[in-house]
């Protein structure tokens, strides 16, 4: 007889803990489980990272992609306030509602440590700035920024984990192979083969698990749609060169419309006295930047 459980939450990246942070404090009579392939938020380390290696040796589960806190854990903790960019929720929803859960999000954060400091688009040095980049037909996107800085970022997240990790189930190093309906239940295989089941399912894989959860959506019937993929390419330049923009706004999205195709560019993830790490999602080397407080 497989395991049985009211949720399972597939993934235990910021989307799959906030899941089971809410579920947690609304539903406390649950029985719910979250699974990762990585490890939890104790013993994720990244070989290069560590000095271990020079290049990436392609790890089977990348630990700085996958386990407690997702791609997330060893960003710079950036976290920008508006709806005017970082995805399509105002589709579904009124963008009043988006800017109160994204609100509510950030006081979760500053509940176990996040810092209550913020940039803001609206202060009059942002305003100069925005003028000043309008004379080279740059747009400055309108949001606040608060930067909780690499070594935060992760201390916030083991205070989140030792919150939740005896309110639910938590199983590390657990992947999964396959979903499966089983009448009004799903079902799902692990990498061991074991099998466990579940009245609810909610699916948070992020993008080390993307490719093979789409798989699993078309075998279930679930209609897929093609989403946009941004492409970028990250400059490592002197800070001073870019201080009088993060000293006011610390990340800047400055929009650019090619006169050519009429194509949208942007700068995005600005990372003052950071540094340039590797990722590798699913066999592609991709990089990300981290700055610390």
């Amino acid at each position: 007889m497989n395991p049985m459980y009211d949720v399972v939450i597939l993934g235990c990246g910021e989307a799959g803990i906030f899941a089971a942070y809410e579920l947690a404090r609304l539903h406390p009579d649950l029985k719910i489980t979250a699974l990762d392939q990585g490890r939890d938020i104790y013993h994720r380390s990244c070989p290069i990272v560590a000095g271990k290696v020079k290049e990436c040796i392609h790890c089977p589960v990348c630990d700085t992609m996958c386990g407690f806190g997702g791609a997330g854990a060893f960003s710079d903790g950036k976290f920008n306030f508006t709806t005017q960019f970082g995805g399509w929720l105002t589709d579904f929803m009124d963008a009043r509602e988006v800017m109160e859960l994204i609100d509510y999000v950030d006081s979760i954060n500053v509940a176990h440590g996040a810092t209550t400091e913020c940039f803001s688009t609206s202060t009059p040095e942002a305003r100069a700035l925005e003028r000043r980049a309008l004379a080279y037909d740059l747009h400055l996107l309108q949001a606040r920024c608060k930067h909780l800085g690499t070594e935060n970022n992760l201390r916030i997240l083991q205070n989140i984990y030792e919150g939740l990790k005896d309110k639910l189930e938590f199983r590390f190093n657990t992947p999964v192979t396959h979903i499966a309906r089983e009448g009004e239940d799903f079902r799902l295989t692990l990498g061991k083969g074991e099998e466990l089941s579940c009245r609810w399912l909610i699916a948070a894989p992020g993008r080390s698990g993307a490719e093979w959860f789409a798989e699993e959506c078309k075998g279930l019937g679930i209609h897929l749609i093609n989403n946009q993929v941004d492409i970028g390419v990250r400059v490592e330049l002197p800070a001073q060169v870019f201080e009088h923009i993060t000293d006011v706004v610390y990340e800047s999205k400055l929009v650019y419309r090619t006169k050519g195709y009429g194509d949208q560019v942007r700068t995005f993830c600005m990372n003052p006295y950071g540094h340039v790490v590797a990722e590798n999602v699913e066999g592609i080397n991709t990089v990300n930047g981290h700055s610390y407080a």
